[in-house]
C-alpha cells in the first residue's frame, strides 16, 4: 500500500499507520493472518465508528446551514449525504477501491468493486482519522468530501425513497413494468448479517445492492438503478 499517496488523496497525513491499514483490511484477509497476529483486525469496528460520527457531522453542518429547514427537511438532506450510493461515489472519487487490503479469494470475488464494500471502507476511514487525529480532524473531513456534493440537493427528488423513484418511473412507461426484489444471498452471523437483493423490472436484473438489512439492500439497488437509467 502507498501510504504517501493515499495520504495526498484523503488531504490527511496520519501519525499511527496502523489505523488507516485497520481501515482499509477487509474481513476476507483475517484468514490470512496468524491469530497472534496484530493486523487480523478488518475495518467493521472502525466502520461502525465512522458511520455513527458521519451522521452526527451532517446533521450538525445541516442545522447551521440551513436554519429555517423543519426537521423533515433536514432529515431528507442527511439521507441524501448519508446514503450509500452518495458514500460510493466518494469513495470511487477517493480511489479507495485501490488501496483496500482484500485476501485472494476476495479479490477474485471482484470485492473492491462491491458499493457496499466501498461504502464500509469509506466510513472506516472516516473511523481511522478521528481515531488518529481527533474530532477536528475527521470534521474537516467530512465537510471537504462530502460537501462537494452538495449540488446534488438540488434534484434531491426525495431520494431517501429510492424505490418509490423507480416504482413511480415503471408505472409512468407504455409497458408498466413490474417491479420486484429479489434476495439473492444472505450471510453472516444473526447479529451482522448482510444481505444481498436485486432490482428486477421486465424480468431483467437492473442492480444488485447490498446492506446489513433488506431494506438498506433494495434501496441501495434502486439507487444504483437510478443513476443508470439516468432519472433525474
Amino acid at each position: 500500500m502507498d501510504l504517501k499517496k493515499l495520504e495526498r488523496i484523503l488531504n490527511y497525513q496520519f501519525l499511527n499507520c496502523e489505523w488507516i491499514r485497520e481501515a482499509l483490511s477487509h474481513p476476507s484477509m483475517k484468514s490470512n493472518y496468524n491469530l497472534e497476529s496484530s493486523l487480523k483486525k478488518d475495518y467493521q469496528r472502525l466502520e461502525f465508528l465512522g458511520d455513527s460520527f458521519l451522521g452526527f457531522v451532517i446533521a450538525d453542518i445541516l442545522y447551521d446551514r440551513f436554519p429555517g429547514a423543519d426537521e423533515g427537511t433536514l432529515a431528507k438532506y442527511k439521507s441524501f449525504f448519508c446514503k450509500g450510493s452518495t458514500q460510493v461515489k466518494i469513495a470511487k472519487s477517493l480511489n479507495l477501491n485501490k488501496f483496500i487490503i482484500v485476501s485472494q479469494s476476495g479479490e477474485s470475488q471482484g470485492v473492491r468493486l462491491n458499493p457496499k464494500v466501498l461504502e464500509d471502507v469509506l466510513e472506516a476511514v472516516i473511523g481511522a482519522i478521528y481515531k488518529d487525529g481527533g474530532y477536528d480532524k475527521a470534521y474537516k473531513f467530512i465537510a471537504e468530501h462530502f460537501l462537494a456534493h452538495a449540488n446534488g440537493l438540488k434534484n434531491h427528488r426525495g431520494s431517501d425513497n429510492p424505490k418509490g423513484i423507480i416504482q413511480e418511473y415503471y408505472q409512468a412507461t407504455k409497458s408498466k413494468s413490474i417491479v420486484q426484489y429479489r434476495l439473492e444471498n444472505m450471510k453472516g452471523p444473526d447479529h451482522s448479517k448482510s444481505f444481498s437483493i436485486s432490482l428486477i423490472a421486465n424480468g431483467e436484473v437492473l442492480a444488485v445492492g447490498e446492506g446489513n438489512s433488506k431494506k438498506k439492500a433494495e434501496e441501495m439497488a434502486a439507487s444504483i438503478a437510478i443513476e443508470q437509467l439516468g432519472i433525474q
